[in-house]
């Protein structure tokens, strides 16, 4: 499910004001060194090695990590969603609600007697209809389109994290425009075009690998090095199996981008864009990888045999949500990007969002980057005392 994007785009885009009102409400109700408690210690300026540059080594093995859908002489494009393997929840719980809704008290209380006393003569239990039975069916009626009408209006906005929006987050690394593209909903941000050489890795190599499994290679693009006037960011493939993995995907990455598509081993295979089933069911077996991967063979199957009824509801469950979503498509500029005698396409920055949302996008960025700059500065003040 798209829900930590769509979230993300929600704080980013909205007014400075709003987003100081929210702040205050958190600080009042968890304490004024919530961020310390949710975000750990403070960062320090020598905290430059858990980010790495295009320009910097970070593995001797580059691998795929299973995390493209296609790659060739132009571009690689890959998965660009977090905890994308565990929707399903959000389709279960529209499924039951539009069947106790939907069928049970719209229709088979309210509309078809409706319809059944109107051109029949008769109830659908074949009886004689009545004042009472009119009143019944008109109440179910009106009650159930009301119901609908506020499901839709108020919680449409997360129904469309999982079920009714683009199949797949992309993510395009074009090697020949030296840009990277994300593909995402309007409503999480939309189409973005970054430029590679701002591009960041998030990992940590100091943390021992073990603390990395069913981590997610995280990219970074700081407003200051884009020029965008806001920061993004992407998680690029699927959950992976340490810090070792997420370094070898970047290393991949890296190296088409640099050095050409000859510099890297071909993908072992290529993510399918079709939702077969059997992928949903990988998905959902997905959470049994570390333990499998630590040697617990005898535990993973024992858990799969006790819960293997909740492993096919949620199988079932994704995959419904795969169908009732659409292949996402690029747009055209994009898709001739890096050919002969095609534009490059423009870099995206705040204003083209509108006037008011770039506004909103360029005085979050500063702020959160000012607060940021005065935790390093409390780190350091710290430091300087305990040295003294």
């Amino acid at each position: 499910m798209y829900l930590f994007e769509w979230g993300i785009w929600s704080i980013r885009s909205e007014s400075p004001e709003k987003k100081a009102h929210e702040e205050a409400l958190v600080e009042k109700a968890f304490g004024p060194n919530y961020l310390e408690e949710f975000l750990g210690a403070e960062p320090t300026s020598e905290n430059a090695e858990a980010e790495w540059s295009t320009a910097e080594r970070a593995s001797e093995g580059p691998t795929d990590g299973g995390a493209f859908y296609e790659v060739n002489d132009t571009f690689i494009e890959a998965r660009a969603a977090w905890q994308e393997e565990k929707r399903g929840l959000v389709t279960f719980l529209m499924l039951g609600f539009g069947y106790a809704l939907g069928y049970l008290l719209l229709w088979k209380s309210g509309l078809w007697p409706v319809i059944h006393m109107t051109f029949y003569g008769t109830t659908p239990w074949e009886t004689e209809p009545s004042i009472g039975a009119w009143v019944t069916t008109l109440l179910f009626t009106a009650v159930g389109s009301g119901i609908t009408y506020l499901v839709w209006r108020y919680a449409f906005k997360f129904i469309r994290t999982e079920l009714f929006t683009q199949r797949h987050l992309l993510i395009r690394f074009n090697r020949r425009t030296r840009q990277v593209h994300l593909h995402r909903p309007k409503y999480a941000g939309g189409i973005v075009t970054l430029p590679w050489e701002a591009t960041l890795a998030a990992i940590n190599p100091q943390l021992p690998d073990s603390q990395g499994l069913g981590d997610t290679l995280a990219l970074g693009w700081p407003h200051e090095r884009t020029g965008a006037g806001f920061d993004e960011m992407a998680f690029v493939g699927p959950p992976l199996d340490g810090n070792r993995e997420m370094e070898g995907l970047w290393e991949y990455i890296r190296r088409y981008m640099e050095d050409g598509p000859q510099s890297v081993p071909k993908p072992k295979s290529l993510r399918s864009r079709f939702p077969w089933p059997w992928d949903s069911l990988k998905a959902s077996l997905h959470f049994m990888r570390p333990m499998w991967r630590r040697g617990g063979g005898l535990w993973v199957v024992i858990a799969v045999l006790v819960l293997s009824p909740l492993i096919a509801l949620h199988s079932l469950s994704h995959w419904v949500s795969m169908l009732l979503c659409w292949r996402p498509r690029w747009p055209r500029d994009i898709r001739e990007a890096g050919r002969p005698g095609k534009p490059v396409p423009k870099l995206t920055v705040a204003e083209d969002y509108g006037p008011e949302i770039g506004g909103y996008l360029r005085a979050n960025a500063e702020r959160d980057a000012e607060k940021m700059q005065a935790r390093i500065a409390k780190k350091t003040r710290r430091r300087a005392k305990a040295v003294a």
